[in-house]
Order: C-alpha cells, then structure tokens, then sequence
C-alpha cells in the first residue's frame, strides 16, 4: 500500500526468484490473509514475506518474514543478514505466479462464526483492510457507516496506529453520529484493530 512497497516488492521478488525460489504473489493483501494464505489455501508454503511497515507512518516500509509456523526469531534475521551482507546467495532459477485468495479468505470467515445485523462504523484507516473488510462485513449483515475505507498508503486522514487515542477522534464522532453499534478502527496492513462502543468520548 505504501509508496514505496512497489519497488521493494520486486526487488524482493527478484532476488528470490533468482535463487531459484517457488514464488506464489498473492497481490495486496492485510497481513491476516496472508497469514491464512500460508496455512489454509493450499499454497503449501514453508515461507511467507509481507512488504509492510504495519502501524508505522507512511514513510516506513519493511519485510516482515515468517519461516514453518512461527514468527521468525532474531538470530534467524541475523543469519539473514549475514548472508546478505556476505553475498552467500545461491544461483538458480524460480518460479512465479500469482494467485486471489479473498473468495477462500471470506468463505473461512463463514464457516468460523455467524453475525447479527448491527450498524458499524469501519475505518479502514485507508489501509490494505480497504480492499476487502467493507464486503466482508456486509457479507454477515451488518449495516455499514465506512470511514477512510478507499486505500491509499500515504494515509492523508490518520496515522495507521489505531491505538494512538487521539488518532480515533473522527471515529468516535462517527460511531455517535451515525448511531452505530460499536465501530472497528484498523491500522495500516489489518493486523491491530481498537473497538469503540457508542459512549466513548472524542480523542
């Protein structure tokens, strides 16, 4: 989402595809879904590699790794480092596709829980969780109040760090005047959500 994830991407594309990797691109995504990507879509996966900077400011970016079931540790990104650093690279040649999961994502939602119509107000914080949470919640029924929900990785309303109070205050305006149910506020890549019920005040 953010400026500079396209040239980082492909770098990071590039540089794996010439050490002769498997490379499946699931395009834009929050980070849950590439979570469920890895794990449940039959990817079969070892690795997974996001290009985010999470709730970090725009002007950030990173690559957030995960190798088997768990997060990655910090003498695996000092063995990467290293090997970077000493240029210990392997010459093959990969492969690429891409491929859509949010179809699979959202029928997983389904089978895990049932939904009451209530109204939300969704800010999306214009995050990656644009792309994909409005229909989702539609898809149980709610009756959406949407705010920042059209992506947009210089963020130009809020910081993506919905747990910085001040940064929910048009959140908490719209949750009372737009008489919802309780409102969701995610950050940049929907991997940290706050909830605000309908009595909270202004940040």
């Amino acid at each position: 989402m953010r400026p500079s994830t396209k040239s980082l991407k492909k770098s990071f594309i590039d540089g794996l595809f010439d050490t002769g990797a498997k490379i499946t691109d699931i395009g834009i995504a929050p980070t849950p879904v590439a979570y469920f990507a890895k794990s449940k879509d039959g990817l079969n996966a070892y690795g997974l590699a996001i290009i985010t900077a999470s709730h970090n400011p725009a002007k950030y970016n990173g690559i957030k790794l995960m190798f088997g079931e768990t997060p990655i540790m910090p003498e695996t990104i000092k063995k990467i480092e290293e090997l970077a650093v000493n240029e210990r690279f392997v010459q093959k040649t990969g492969s690429y596709k891409e491929v859509d999961v949010f179809g699979t994502y959202q029928s997983h939602l389904h089978n895990l829980t049932g939904m009451k119509s209530l109204k939300v107000t969704l800010d999306c914080g214009n995050g990656t969780n644009s792309l994909c949470a409005p229909e989702i919640f539609r898809s149980f029924g709610y009756q959406l109040d949407e705010l920042y929900c059209h992506p947009d990785g210089t963020f130009p309303n809020r910081d993506p760090n919905p747990a910085v109070y001040s940064n929910l205050s048009e959140a908490c305006r719209q949750v009372r005047s737009a008489g919802s149910d309780f409102g969701v506020a995610y950050d940049g890549d929907g991997d940290r959500a706050v909830f605000i019920d309908n009595t909270m005040h202004n940040a």
